[in-house]
Order: structure tokens, then sequence, then C-alpha cells
């Protein structure tokens, strides 16, 4: 399809002004640059569906990004014509997801999208249209593009203060300091006589040049814990709240990450789990909170049961809440304390909370912010 760009527009309105100024001349000077205006509108009509034919853009299978940011995976653009091509656009439902300046005669680039959403989600497309301008801007030509796929979308996280893990057991670079020595590791304790075993790498030769025999390294034992982030989903289908729950509940599994904890997160709306070891790439647990969605009032224990079951008996639980705690969660929340549960609770800022047993740790999250009650 052929279409007159504003620009092209613009330029048609000088032609008719020239046009009606020829008419009242003496001369047919002016009927030369109509003639040139015409040229352009032709090289442009013609290099537009050359530039569109010849261009071919590949996008990967799975697009990501995050909220407000471009998306990260670039595309596969090849130019199959003998002539430079570009001043294309490949377009999407939500706004152009690609702009391709040029691109050289029989050469393949990589182009990363300008698209930006700015909500958490996955967005599902059919097929694209690639348009291009080229080589003036006056004309546009667009072309269909099938290919389907989907775009992910996930969460905004930002800083914030880990809850309280457990079930620790000895990690290297785990972020909480036993009581145990470790013949390795980030924190230096002191020194101790060499023994049969110790390695040779391990002795200390500043201490054993004193004259007491050989000296070897010590170091405070690090241990690693495990906790379970329980995303509640009981809400209407698209509410904003569970967007910041979402966000929430990335932030406070990073940040549990970055601890050197061992991390699950669970969708309690559909039950399913993801679990993620320490120092990992963390886009598996982003891309489980962007598909999150709501199931409606009512459903926040549907799946609690089942889950309980596959985590271990000494996994920290931190639940993610939508909405206002009730009789429900209370009684959810006393009885695993009761199991002996380590359990913090994660609420949106708009809601209060029940008496809980002093042992349960309480946060209030906002658009963008989680911080501890009290």
């Amino acid at each position: 399809m052929i279409t007159v760009t504003w620009a092209g527009a613009g330029f048609a309105g000088l032609a008719v002004l020239l046009y009606m100024a020829s008419m009242q001349a003496t001369t047919g000077l002016l009927f030369l640059v109509l003639g040139v205006v015409f040229a352009c509108f032709m090289v442009n009509a013609i290099g537009a569906f050359q530039s569109a034919r010849c261009l071919m853009a590949t996008p990967p299978k799975v697009l990501r990004g995050t909220e407000g940011e471009p998306l990260r995976e670039p595309w596969r653009v090849s130019n199959s014509a003998r002539r430079n091509a570009g001043m294309a656009s490949v377009m999407s439902p939500w706004g152009v997801l690609l702009r391709i300046a040029a691109v050289p005669a029989g050469a393949t680039t990589r182009i990363r999208p300008v698209l930006a959403l700015p909500s958490r989600g996955v967005y599902a497309y059919g097929r694209l249209r690639l348009a291009s301008t080229y080589p003036f801007g006056l004309v546009r030509f667009e072309k269909r593009m099938d290919a389907g796929g989907e775009i992910v979308v996930c969460p905004e996280v930002y800083e914030c203060l880990a809850p309280p893990a457990s079930g620790h057991v000895p990690v290297l670079g785990g972020g909480v300091v036993g009581t145990r020595r470790s013949p390795s590791g980030s924190y230096f304790h002191g020194v101790r006589p060499m023994t049969a075993g110790d390695p040779v790498r391990l002795v200390h030769w500043p201490s054993s040049s004193k004259g007491q025999g050989l000296m070897v390294k010590e170091f405070d034992e690090e241990l690693a814990g495990r906790i379970a982030v329980l995303v509640d989903c009981s809400v209407e289908e698209g509410a904003p709240v569970l967007d910041r729950a979402a966000r929430a509940a990335g932030s406070v599994a990073l940040a549990c990450l970055d601890r050197g904890d061992h991390v699950d997160v669970v969708d309690l709306g559909r039950g399913e789990l993801v679990s993620v070891s320490p120092f990992v790439d963390s886009d598996v647990v982003l891309t489980a909170l962007a598909r999150l969605e709501g199931k409606g009032p009512g459903t926040f224990g549907s799946h609690l049961e089942e889950v309980s079951g596959r985590l271990g008996p000494r996994t920290a639980l931190c639940f993610v809440l939508t909405g206002a705690v009730t009789e429900a969660h209370d009684a959810v929340v006393c009885r695993l304390v009761e199991r002996g549960r380590r359990v913090s609770v994660c609420l949106p800022d708009s809601v209060g909370a029940l008496e809980w047993p002093p042992e349960v740790r309480v946060f209030q999250y906002g658009e963008r912010s989680l911080a501890p009650c009290g």
C-alpha cells in the first residue's frame, strides 16, 4: 500500500501553489520546477517500494523488556537488493517497534527495538507492518510481515530490604556469617597452626615467618538461606495493585538473590513455582512475574496447600498480598507460625494489617517502594 506522508502532503501543497503561480507567469520556467517535484514523488514511490520489498526484519522468538524501557533483544535486518535501503520502520499494534535508518546493499545488521511499553505483561502479536519512505520521505510503502511471537515486559525493580530467610546451609558467597570456620570465604577470621591435610595455598606467610611454625588462614563460614516469595493473585484481571505487587515481589526476590539465598517464586493464582539458585541470572524470576494474572477475589488459598508441600520444610515464606487482609490470610499466617515457619508479609500501603504474632515481619509497598512497618 502506497500513501503520502505528512512531508509529502506539504510538498504537494507547495507544488499546487507553484502551479497556480505558473498560470499567471509569462514564462514556463515554473513548469520545470513542477516537473522536478513530480519526478521526486515518482522516484520516492519506486525507492520506497523497492526498499520495503528487499528489507527483511527477523525478530527473536521472544522479545523481552522492562516497564518503561525499550525492548532488549536486537532484530536481524538484511537487505537483499543491489542498492542501499532504509528509512523504514516496523510497526506493531502498540506503536513503532523498530526503526531502520540505512542498510547497505547485500548487508545484514542487528538493530535494537525502540518500543517501550509502560506496564508489565505479555503482549502477543501476529502480523506486523514494515513501512519505508526511502529515499526522500515523501511517499510511504507498507507491506505485511508474518511474524508471530510475544513481548514479555518484566516489572521494574528497586532497592529494598530483604526479608529474613531460614534453613541456612554453607554456601560460598552466602550473605550470612556463621559461627564455624572455613578454609575459604570472604570474611577473614584469623590464623591457626597448620595441621595435616591443610593445603599449602592457605599458608599465611607473614605469620609463618615469625618462627612459630607454619600458620594457615581461617575464614568465617558463609551461609545461604531459603525463602519463597508467594504472590497473591486474588484480584480482578488488570488491577493496578497486581502490577505494584509484581514490582515488590521482584525487588524482594532480587534482594534475596543478591544476599546469596535460594529463592522460590510462587504464583498463587496458578500454583506455579520457579526455583532460582543464588548468584544466577534473574530473568527467569522477572519473566514469571510478568505472566501474573488476576484470578478474582477469594482465590488466595486455592493452591496454597499444594505449593507448601513442594517447598522445603525449612523454607521461609514471604507473602505479597494484593488487597485488604482477611480472616483467611490471618488464619494461614498464624497456622504457619505455629508450625515453626518464618513468615513475612508485604502489604499494599493502602491497607492495614491484623494483629499477628511478633515473629511475623510486616512490610508495606507502594508504587515503587517497599519498607518495613513500625
